[in-house]
């Protein structure tokens, strides 16, 4: 093997880095290695979505598929209802179940590029693999998942999304069945920019001794999770490199350690409600990882997290590999196919053929290769990859580290993999590519073949040389349009305060118009829109939209179609004549404003601006509902418009 030796200081790096696994007395399964096979023709699309970059929206997880029959515990959905026309129940030998995620659990109707799903195979009848690649696309030959025979095993995927946002899943042998919980998604319209850090262990759970170090999850020595519980702990400070405020989301590696009977760990923002899905399907007395992409509860300065078990008691460990914020950061490109980049099983260009012993490094380069771009130091450079790593044929229970190039020879003490004898260990790792455009990946004993398929990239943002003509939108009327104000939704589409034509419309970013409704006047119910000179539009993260009526002095909520949904007074007390409408979410918990998304209405008449909840009711206490100065630094003076950030602070123009 050519990877990097590191013998002369082996004992060192072990005795700190070897934190996982725990020796297992597991039975040995023979291991299910991914290989190319061939797919039917079972897609439902032609075209799938170009790669092009894009941000990240969390999103609360939500069980999109569920091909188990409904009953206590499983509710009826597009894999047990046929409800979208892909099928029903489990998935057979060789197989491909069609999945369609657009419109689901918050995600836009359309627009969508790529999307973050954990992926649970359960109880397949033999050993077997999945593969989840974008709907419209051959079978790539990489897998996701290697569930042996009887067992739960879950992976997180991110992935492209079709043009009619769908993705498939293949099953190799036998018959599965498949549970995917929808975490997130990448679109031009999302803010969610990641910040990749090298792996660092900020939660263990296990009493401090060698190789575990005191942190915040065990100052009390030792600490699992008991049953039926949750562990909330703050994923900035103490040493952690996430910052403190303005983030919405992180990645972490999630790895559950000894549970003394079978259970499953949820991790979900700190102080919101446990979501009906899960990240780790765990048998007892295993060790057993997962990636997780986790929304965040920023309060008093720290970011927190919360995982739930549901019974008997496991220790956990948690590694940092980056996190999301609205102000600087990468993009997200989906690869048009998910491409494989190593297997030193058979070889390929970037791995020679032959295991990888205990104690050695694999660097890999990943820059330049199969559509990755190169790291030229400038806009658009490779930052971090994103692909499922599967270790397998160990004759020893071991671990796997991956970590940001160049070639390294001392790894971070976290972990990715955790492969048992024989058994086929698969994980998704979202990596810094270091600046020479490489990956490495550590092995600690025996020896492991390891296979790394690459499903998209996170890059520097690209500078727009300079804004060029496209179209012109017009409407109807007497002068075609006056529009004085626009809002460009989740799903890219443009939507236009028309004042002039009294209307309120949305067109594709063409100039393709959608729908327009509107008339002159003070009607508001679902057969009579009417409007006062709209002024601005405002649009929330599902579409809805949100219309500044000047002269009827109110807010009017559409839908994401253009029905009414119903309409509110635009001051708190007395008159007001709204001229400027925004919705910006908050993830922060503020001393008098709760985390949330929000309807800021500026009125310059009245020179204040007031704050409402997405249902029309001013938010509480009061003294948040109104924001108005008239006198000292902050006087506010027939401004125009108003918006917030992810911190709580607003802005006024």
């Amino acid at each position: 093997m050519t990877g990097r030796q590191i013998r002369a200081i082996g004992v060192t790096v072990a005795t700190a880095a070897i934190v996982f696994p725990i020796a297992l007395s597991q039975p040995a399964a023979a291991a299910t290695r991914p290989v190319a096979v061939a797919a039917p023709t079972a897609h439902t699309e032609a075209t799938t979505t170009a790669p092009a970059p894009g941000s990240y929206t969390p999103v609360t997880p939500y069980r999109v598929c569920d091909t188990r029959p409904a009953g206590p515990g499983i509710a009826n959905n597009q894999c047990n209802d046929d409800s979208t026309g892909a099928g029903r129940g489990p998935l057979t030998q060789r197989a491909t179940r069609v999945i369609t995620v657009d419109s689901f659990g918050g995600l836009p109707a359309s627009g969508v590029t790529a999307v973050v799903v954990n992926v649970t195979a359960v109880a397949p009848t033999v050993n077997t693999y999945l593969a989840v690649f974008p709907d419209g696309v051959t079978n790539p030959g990489t897998s996701n998942l290697n569930p042996s025979a009887g067992t739960a095993l879950a992976n997180l995927v991110e992935v492209g999304v079709s043009t009619a946002g769908k993705i498939d899943v293949f099953n190799a042998v036998g018959t599965v069945n498949l549970v995917i919980d929808i975490e997130g998604y990448v679109s031009a319209a999302s803010t969610g920019l990641y910040t990749p850090t090298t792996p660092l262990r900020i939660c263990d759970t296990r009493a401090p001794g060698p190789g575990i170090a005191s942190n915040r999850c065990n100052l009390s020595g030792l600490s699992p999770i008991g049953p039926g519980s949750t562990r909330t702990f703050a994923v900035s400070g103490m040493g952690s490199p996430v910052p403190g405020t303005g983030v919405t989301a992180v990645v972490f590696n999630l790895t559950a350690i000894g549970p003394t009977v079978s259970t499953v760990l949820t991790a979900f923002a700190a102080n919101t409600a446990k979501p009906n899905a899960s990240n780790l399907n765990l048998v007892a007395h295993s060790a057993l990882p997962n990636r997780v992409i986790v929304p965040v509860t920023c309060t008093g300065g720290n970011c927190s997290v919360s995982i739930w078990n549901g019974v008997g008691s496991v220790n956990i460990a948690v590694d940092i590999d980056g996190w999301f914020t609205t102000s600087s950061g990468t993009q997200f490109t989906p690869l048009a196919t998910p491409a494989r980049i190593c297997d030193t099983q058979s070889g390929t260009p970037s791995c020679v053929k032959g295991r990888v012993a205990g104690g050695d490094v694999l660097n890999i380069g990943a820059a330049g290769v199969d559509g990755i771009p190169d790291d030229t130091g400038g806009p658009g450079s490779l930052v971090a990859i994103v692909a499922n790593v599967t270790a397998f044929n160990a004759p020893t229970p071991t671990f796997v580290t991956v970590y940001p190039g160049p070639d390294s020879a001392r790894p971070p003490g976290a972990s990715d993999l955790n492969p048992v004898v024989n058994v086929a260990a698969t994980n998704l790792v979202v990596v810094g590519s270091g600046s020479d455009g490489s990956i490495n990946l550590y092995n600690a004993t025996g020896s492991v073949n390891l296979v790394v398929d690459v499903l998209g990239y996170y890059a520097t943002q690209a500078v727009q040389s300079g804004a060029t003509y496209s179209s012109t939108i017009g409407g109807p009327g007497h002068a075609t349009m006056y529009a004085s104000g626009m809002e460009i939704a989740p799903n890219g589409n443009l939507v236009i305060a028309d004042t002039g034509n009294n209307q309120v419309a949305e067109y594709t970013s063409g100039g393709t118009e959608l729908w327009r409704v509107g008339s002159e006047g003070s009607g508001a119910s679902a057969t009579n829109i009417q409007f006062e000179q709209p002024r601005d539009v405002g649009v929330d993260s599902s579409g809805n939209v949100y219309v500044a009526d000047n002269g009827n002095g109110r807010v009017v909520e559409l839908s994401a179609t253009g029905a009414y949904v119903t309409k509110w007074k635009t001051e708190v007390s007395g008159g007001g004549a709204p001229i400027g409408i925004t919705v910006s979410t908050t993830t922060a918990d503020l001393p008098n404003l709760p985390g949330g998304q929000r309807v800021y209405v500026s009125d310059g008449t009245q020179s204040q601006i007031t704050v409402w909840n997405t249902n029309g009711a001013p938010v509480s206490p009061a003294a948040a509902a109104t924001i108005a100065d008239t006198s000292g630094a902050c006087t506010l003076n027939r401004m125009r418009d108003a918006a917030a950030d992810a911190a709580g602070n607003v802005y006024v123009a």
